[in-house]
């Protein structure tokens, strides 16, 4: 119909627009089938507004802020924007819905609806900050994430939870699955419903409906609903939030609901060449604050994160996919949490110098969990479930040739536990995998390293060889190598308790398919096992030799962190009729670091044989 300039400052319905960038006639507020600009220099409220504000006529920019859009706390209403066109923050111009001293509250919430047209269609408006475009969204805090403090039958309409701050009844929320305790191929077992009464002396919350799925204590609960939401206008047809390089943006407590991006490129980072998502929400090189976000059913990838150095805190990502893929950024509390079908994922591609601290990775299918470089902290329940589970992980560690470090990691009823990739190298510590179907899958060139791994067999692909690496246990109760899809394969030898496989060193034939230590180079193979400071380091193993009269050597040494143990020859006696443990004090560490352990045999001078290794073990005192 129309486009409409805010010329002088003012409440969005007051007497501030006009037919024309300067001068023309005073008309009325934008409505439906009206394009807006407010000016540069004005500042337009929307205090004293409520109810729903439709602007665009459905064939470009609904609205252009290059001036300022302001809504503070002060309001006492609920208010909807939407936007039938494309909503632009040009160089200069600010959209300010509260502030980090005066949030919007929960009880006057605003939400803001892209992508709205009488034709709908994915993507086809966004809302575009553009360099030196400015947004703040600021949400009233509140307990995001809480734990049950009593175990949830299916079919009950009252829960008790350990923290009710800021909940409001009418809030949505979401109990993660936990009814099965062993890997499960079937539907999805969350919850989903809203609060219908709070007593807050204890706690309790009822829910407007039963849940369909038992629950346990201890287990999350999760409520979804900010003070401020951002939104496709309609579930089905994704929209897109970009902020431009030059751009900022200071974002806390807020949803975004139906977001996603097909479009794909690669980016060079140290030489590599990654796959890349630009994301729904789509973050490039900007000056980024972007905390404690609820990120709700995307289709493709909803968030991707593009800036090299930042880092961000307490990321809910349900039925969303995430990205993060630059160099040294950092995210600490990432949720990844599946409602139904798709699930959900996050990817960082091992990009140098990445980190994630506490993960909690539940009910994924559509999309796998790709580690950055350093992840600490990470819990992965109830993955791979539909179709695609062959190729899905709880944690796929797939960059070619990269490093990765995970330390104290904890996954029970997947499907997939950790897959390492074609010539990746993978330190762990305090590694515990229970009721997984394939526990840990080595591909070909790829590498597992490291300590206190519990429960676990290890997997090695059967597509491709040569094939190495080694598990080293402070508890022994690994078995390497294992088959592919829990098949033992020919030439495997039973391990030390008959229900495993065990490492095989074949002295006069170093090289045959997956016979190496770890890491070979000459006669010699090796691995790495993480060490602290100042420890005494005592390594020990159960062997056995495959015949009778062996009179063959097997030889360890060890480097590293101080320590410098030169090779030593293991005393066979009595292992070519049973197994035997044997035990080497390595000396002590300086510093915290890997020590490297190294092993090489000969075979015998007048009988032959292999040589079998279980069960290796590390203790500090």
């Amino acid at each position: 119909m129309a486009t409409k300039y805010a010329q002088v400052s003012g409440d969005w319905s007051g007497n501030i627009w006009y037919d024309a960038e300067s001068g023309g006639n005073q008309v009325p507020p934008p409505a439906e089938g009206d394009n807006a600009v407010i000016n540069a220099g004005v500042e337009v409220s929307l205090d004293n507004e409520s109810g729903v504000i439709v602007v665009g006529d459905d064939t470009g920019t609904a609205l252009d802020v290059k001036g300022t859009l302001r809504r503070t706390s002060t309001a006492t209403s609920s208010l909807t924007l939407r936007f039938k066109g494309h909503f632009y923050v040009r160089d200069g111009g600010k959209v300010e819905i509260g502030t980090t001293t005066n949030p919007i509250s929960k009880d006057y919430p605003v939400v803001i609806e892209l992508n709205y047209s009488s034709s709908m269609g994915d993507e086809k408006y966004s809302w575009i900050v553009e360099s030196g475009g400015e947004v703040v969204l600021q949400g009233e805090p509140y307990t995001i994430s809480t734990t049950l403090s009593a175990d949830v039958a299916s079919g009950a309409t009252e829960i008790y939870v350990n923290d009710l701050t800021g909940w409001r009844v009418g809030d949505d929320i979401v109990l993660e699955e936990s009814e099965d305790s062993s890997w499960v191929y079937s539907t999805y077992k969350a919850d989903s419903t809203t609060i219908s009464a709070i007593d807050s002396g204890n706690k309790k919350i009822t829910l407007s409906n039963a849940t369909s799925y038992s629950h346990r204590q201890d287990w999350y609960v999760f409520n979804l609903s900010c003070a401020i939401t951002v939104q496709s206008y309609q579930e089905g047809y994704r929209c897109k939030f970009i902020l431009y390089e030059g751009s900022s943006a200071d974002i806390d407590y807020v949803r975004f609901n139906y977001f996603g991006d097909d479009s794909y490129f690669w980016q060079t980072i140290d030489g590599r060449s990654v796959y890349t998502r630009y994301g729904g929400i789509s973050i490039r090189d900007v000056n980024c604050h972007l905390d404690n976000i609820v990120c709700y059913k995307g289709e493709y990838t909803f968030i991707s994160c593009l800036v090299e150095g930042h880092s961000f805190t307490n990321w809910y990502l349900f039925n969303a996919e995430g990205y993060l893929k630059k160099r040294n950024c950092s995210l600490t509390n990432l949720f990844l949490i599946a409602i139904g079908y798709p699930g959900a994922g996050f990817y960082c591609s091992g990009v140098i110098g990445t980190s994630l601290t506490n993960v909690r990775h539940n009910g994924s299918a559509g999309g796998s969990f790709e580690p950055p470089q350093y992840l600490t902290n990470f819990k992965g329940y109830y993955n791979c479930k539909n179709s695609w589970s062959g190729e899905r992980t709880t944690c796929g560690c797939w960059a070619e040739g990269q490093e990765f470090y995970l330390s104290n990691v904890e996954m029970k009823y997947n499907q997939h536990g950790i897959q390492v990739g074609y010539g990746t190298r993978v330190f762990v510590d305090n590694v515990l995998i229970e009721e997984t179907s394939k526990p840990i899958t080595v591909r070909a060139g790829g590498r597992i390293i490291g300590g206190n791994v519990a429960e676990l067999d290890v997997y090695f692909s059967n597509y491709y060889y040569p094939f190495s690496g080694v598990v080293i246990s402070s508890n022994g109760k690994n078995k390497v190598p294992y088959g592919y899809y829990g098949n033992s394969l020919s030439w495997a030898v039973l391990g030390k308790d008959g229900n495993g496989n065990c490492l095989v060193i074949d002295p006069t034939s170093p090289d045959n398919y997956m016979y190496l230590f770890g890491e070979k180079t000459g006669d010699v193979s090796f691995t790495s096992f993480p060490v602290n400071s100042g420890k005494t380091i005592i390594l020990s193993f159960w062997v056995k030799v495959s015949t009778s009269g062996f009179d063959g050597d097997l030889q360890i040494a060890a480097e590293g962190c101080g320590i410098n143990y030169s090779w030593t020859s293991v005393d066979l006696t009595g292992a070519d009729s049973d197994w035997v443990q044997r035990s080497f004090t390595l000396g002590t560490t300086t510093d915290k670091g890997f020590v490297r352990l190294k092993i090489r045999a000969k075979d015998g001078a007048t009988v032959s044989g292999d040589i079998y290794l279980d069960d290796f073990a590390i203790t500090e005192s």
